[in-house]
């Protein structure tokens, strides 16, 4: 699949935030994970499920090797026109 340029910008700049708000991490884990997504738009304008996989995709390398891992997503909407963000929420599935 061809990623936009605005997908590519999107990635970077959702990983590059994702990397300066977690601790460094010395070994990304490779052990399945849960994620919980809050996606906080200025509307309620758009799909909600068009935000996953981006986000999901901007997240490896970072809370997880490869998206791969995520056995559990759950993701909810919310709207604040002036601070638009998306909130992620992570811990890895224990059997």
């Amino acid at each position: 699949m061809l990623v936009s340029r605005d997908g590519r910008d999107y990635r970077k700049a959702a990983h590059a935030a994702a990397a300066r708000q977690l601790p460094p991490i010395v070994q990304v884990p490779s052990a399945p994970v849960s994620v919980d997504l809050l996606v906080v738009t200025p509307t309620k304008a758009g799909d909600l499920d068009n935000r996953i996989k981006p986000t999901l995709d901007a997240l490896q390398g970072v809370i997880y090797t490869d998206d791969r891992q995520v056995t559990e997503i759950s993701v909810r909407r919310g709207v604040d026109r002036s601070d638009p963000r998306v909130e992620v929420r992570w811990s890895e599935v224990t059997a």
